[in-house]
């Protein structure tokens, strides 16, 4: 399901990013999306779009419309570059 629901963001996020004339904020992306079995409920994406959920998040999130949301938030800290800040 995260191979599933991650194979969309690339696409939308390119689209609105161009819409905006502010491609270049993407620039040295390379989406990859993993899921690793782990009972803790979390997500996280690097730097760079490597998203990573953990299998313990599934029975939260309860279907692709909830684990979107949990993955468009952690992508968008990546976009907006928090792993940066201080």
């Amino acid at each position: 399901m995260v191979a599933r629901v991650g194979q969309r963001f690339p696409g939308a996020i390119k689209k609105y990013y161009d819409a905006k004339g502010q491609t270049s904020i993407l620039e040295g992306y390379t989406w990859e999306f993993n899921t690793v079995s782990n009972k803790e409920a979390n997500a996280w994406c690097m730097p760079g779009g490597k998203v990573v959920v953990y299998s313990g998040i599934l029975p939260i999130t309860q279907n692709e419309a909830g684990l979107a949301i949990v993955m468009g938030h952690e992508i968008a800290h990546a976009i907006a570059k928090h792993g940066n800040e201080e």
